[in-house]
């Protein structure tokens, strides 16, 4: 399966904050292997971050 197809399966922003770094296809399952993104949503980019995790 192409990745780029793989947005249109996921639901609608998750390629905002996600990346897909792999998937898997077998017994007419896929399974995609997300990878989160190291960016803060617009509205809070003027306040200081922490990462917690």
């Amino acid at each position: 399966m192409d990745i780029k197809l793989a947005q249109y399966l996921l639901p609608e922003g998750v390629m905002d904050y996600f990346e897909i770094v792999d998937h898997k296809s077998s017994e007419g399952k896929v399974h995609f292997y997300l990878e989160e993104k190291n960016v803060l949503p617009k509205e809070y980019q003027s306040e200081l971050a922490q990462s917690k995790g």
